[in-house]
């Protein structure tokens, strides 16, 4: 999903408009890109969020997923985000494995 958001955000910038979608925008459309049936839609958005509250803890990358996603507590900034996903990218660019 990172990588679908930075090509996202990619095309925004080529266009010349510097504001994409927050990430929690992203993840909803997204889903709707995927799943196209509104009742599918919303069960799975519900069973992915519930998902990442249940595992919150045994993974950290779940938990920066949450608080990217702005689901309390601690959202993280949009910045951050964004900052975050340079770093995958570069480290991509690198073929540095991403876990």
């Amino acid at each position: 999903m990172y990588n679908e958001k930075l090509e996202l955000d990619n095309k925004f910038s080529k266009k010349g408009n510097l504001q994409s979608f927050k990430f929690d925008e992203f993840f909803y459309e997204y889903m709707k890109d995927k799943f196209k049936i509104d009742e599918v839609i919303n069960n799975n958005c519900e069973e992915t969020v519930s998902a990442i509250i249940k595992y919150q803890t045994v993974d950290k990358r779940v938990d920066i997923f949450r608080r990217f996603l702005n689901i309390e507590p601690e959202p993280l900034r949009i910045e951050i985000l964004d900052s975050y996903l340079q770093i995958l990218k570069s480290k991509s660019n690198k073929n540095i494995k991403i876990n």
